[in-house]
């Protein structure tokens, strides 16, 4: 399966997706995100729920990686969906793991506790390599996901 070209994947933005006074940019960086250790250069927050978009230099020119909360209250409602439409669109709010690992393949690191709730980490694409981590929760399904480009994702400091 292949997911957004890289080229159409660094085209999107948090202001997409939110209003400017809703969200917040730092180019301080971050020591730990989903990019790896000391990866992440800029990035841009919301002000209130999980939407993170990395960047790995800062100016920031190119999209490395978006996390977010499907099920995050305090995000706009629609938001969540519009950006799993945006970057992919096969995840949704509430799909269970069987349903991602029919579309990903078997995970390539999991961490859960043999239930439905866990922590599952994909190699996606061929052409495009991204990892794509989804966040389950037995009750609700498919709770969060990040989304890096393959070459923009160190899994030595995992």
């Amino acid at each position: 399966m292949e997911l957004l070209p890289h080229s159409e994947f660094s085209k999107l933005h948090i202001g997409q997706f939110l209003p400017p006074d809703t969200y917040t940019e730092d180019d301080a960086g971050l020591e730990q995100s989903v990019l790896g250790f000391n990866r992440c250069q800029h990035y841009f927050m919301a002000r209130n729920g999980w939407l993170m978009f990395y960047y790995a230099e800062s100016p920031p020119t190119v999209l490395s990686g978006i996390d977010i909360s499907l099920l995050d209250a305090e995000l706009p409602t629609g938001v969540p969906a519009l950006v799993a439409e945006a970057c992919a669109p096969m995840l949704r709010a509430g799909i269970q793991i069987h349903d991602v690992t029919e579309l990903f393949g078997s995970p390539d690191f999991e961490n859960s506790d043999g239930s439905e709730s866990g922590f599952y980490r994909f190699q996606v694409g061929r052409r495009w390599a991204y990892r794509v981590g989804c966040h389950f929760r037995a009750a609700d399904g498919l709770s969060g996901f990040w989304i890096v480009r393959g070459d923009h994702f160190d899994d030595d400091d995992l």
